[in-house]
């Protein structure tokens, strides 16, 4: 499992980087959440992450730091992105 979640994982930082919205909102579960400390809120769900993702200019951004974890049947990667 944790082969398959790092292509996914590069296929969305792939989708964020490219501003493909479509793509990231395909990759990603329902109950995805972003928790981040910066201006984004400390929880963000999936619909509210992809409508500010759309105003951003990802082409520069690069994922780093990323940490997977499988705990049965479900797994949790995550990243940095800069």
């Amino acid at each position: 499992m944790t082969d398959e979640l790092e292509r996914l994982e590069q296929r969305l930082a792939d989708a964020i980087e490219a501003s493909d919205w479509a793509s990231a909102a395909e990759l990603l579960h329902d109950d995805f959440v972003l928790t981040s400390s910066l201006g984004t809120g400390l929880s963000v769900d999936k619909a509210a992450w992809l409508e500010t993702g759309i105003a951003l200019d990802t082409q520069r951004l690069a994922s780093r730091d990323r940490q997977i974890e499988i705990f049965g049947d479900v797994g949790v990667v995550v990243w940095r992105m800069d």
